[in-house]
């Protein structure tokens, strides 16, 4: 964040332990590959920006994909990072992510 000041927003950086597919969205029923997907637990955020894209959405599912997505389309200045900060543990089948 230092190296790079304008950056409002960062994610990305993460570790997956067990499976790294996760329910779609959109469709319960169909799974995708967290690659293909934004965590939460990555995201590294200006607390003004974040109050101003009014925090997560109360939604049952894709709250962070939500979130990314309402960013982006306000133009915050964000970054991705392959740094892994984050590991997603994945492997327990009470998972409410493996349950759907």
């Amino acid at each position: 964040m230092l190296q790079h000041p304008t950056v409002k927003f960062l994610h990305g950086g993460l570790e997956v332990i067990g499976s790294p597919y996760v329910p779609d969205r959109f469709d319960h029923s169909a799974k995708i590959h967290l690659k293909d997907c934004v965590v939460g637990g990555t995201f590294f955020i200006e607390r003004d920006i974040l109050l101003s894209l009014n925090g997560f959405s109360k939604i049952s599912m894709g709250t962070d994909a939500d979130l990314f997505e309402r960013a982006k389309e306000a133009k915050i200045e964000m970054m991705k990072t392959n740094i892994p900060t984050y590991i997603y543990h994945h492997e327990i089948q009470d998972s409410l992510q493996i349950r759907y």
